[in-house]
């Protein structure tokens, strides 16, 4: 993902639009994607410890409800999700995380959800089983995060690569942990619908991919949106920015799939109250002219480069300083990973 986020939300804020008040309150989640804690050796994942600090001590400041993915979700199904909720993730079981968040998670008595890819574990800079099992007595939720974090899309048959991996790390969970996660997040955030409809039929509740947004009640809960809280965008002005994000719906019907990456016009539909003259698109962190046709807007896709391209949309709601944020990745998976 490239350095282009924080350039998105500074954007939209520049555009004013007229409050229509009596819009009811929806459901938001923001959740938040990191990797490593206080390890500068690699800058492009890592927080550094006091902006983490500082964004734990905001939370705890306004009154957030910091959840775990899974809890999210049932106190969504249950109608009893409490007031401000927030979700702390972490992807790849780094020992930077036992040894620098953990401690500073149980100061505040956070949980968080962290996403482990079973062959690592145990190895130089990894968390170990015995560590990982403390952390789950300690009330953090341990999800799946493949075992051998390949590309899945990338596989002669994608789908059976999923299952066979997959399932090899759930089997690794039970033996040593003695349980197996409810909750996946798919590695590079690389998912087609089909290996979605798989992560699915397997008993997972939710998984996450790599785009940005807020977790909302109609969300599709397998390719769940998580904010990036790593290198350019592990600050606090962009946690707080961040953070009071409402969830866009957007139907994309241009690209129709992941990997249909080659397409000439991305084309969508807004579900969300929102005022139109504020919609906004961006490819790549650039900003693309907006098009209003019939019945769907319309943005010439321009030359792309990387593996994954993220189509971010936003525009203020029909409530006075709310702002909603969509996106969408694509991946051309003939370009090797960086």
């Amino acid at each position: 993902m490239k350095i282009t986020q924080g350039l998105i939300f500074v954007l939209a804020a520049l555009l004013i639009a007229p409050a229509v008040k009596g819009q009811k309150s929806e459901t938001a989640i923001p959740i938040f994607a990191y990797h490593r804690f206080g390890d500068s050796r690699y800058p492009s994942t890592n927080i550094e410890m006091d902006v983490f600090k500082k964004q734990l001590r905001y939370l705890e400041e306004n009154n957030y409800s910091v959840m775990t993915l899974g809890n999210a979700l049932k106190a969504i199904d249950n109608n009893n999700l409490p007031k401000n909720p927030a979700i702390l993730t972490v992807d790849d079981g780094y020992l930077s995380f036992f040894e620098n968040a953990f401690p500073v998670l149980k100061e505040y008595g956070y949980p968080a959800t962290i996403f482990i890819n079973t062959s690592y574990v145990g190895n130089k800079s990894y968390m170990n089983w015995s560590q990982l099992e403390k952390l789950h007595e300690a009330g953090i939720e341990i999800g799946n995060h493949s075992h051998a974090h390949p590309h899945f899309v990338n596989s002669d048959d994608p789908v059976e690569a999923f299952e066979d991996d997959v399932s090899r790390a759930q089997e690794l969970f039970k033996k040593h942990l003695g349980f197996k996660p409810e909750v996946f997040s798919y590695p590079y955030g690389e998912y087609t619908r089909k290996l979605a409809d798989k992560a699915e039929n397997m008993g997972f509740i939710a998984a996450t991919a790599q785009r940005s947004g807020v977790l909302g009640a109609s969300t599709y809960r397998f390719a769940i949106p998580r904010f990036p809280m790593g290198g350019p965008f592990a600050t606090m002005k962009g946690f707080k920015s961040k953070i009071k994000m409402l969830p866009l719906e957007v139907e994309m019907t241009n690209p129709e799939s992941t990997l249909d990456y080659q397409v000439d016009k991305v084309r969508f539909r807004i579900e969300t109250p929102v005022h139109e003259s504020t919609i906004q698109c961006f490819i790549d962190g650039r900003k693309q002219e907006v098009k209003e046709r019939t019945d769907y807007f319309e943005v010439d896709m321009p030359s792309l480069s990387d593996r994954r391209t993220l189509i971010t949309i936003t525009a203020r709601g029909q409530e006075s300083n709310s702002w909603h944020w969509f996106s969408y990745v694509v991946i051309n998976k003939a370009v090797e990973e960086k």
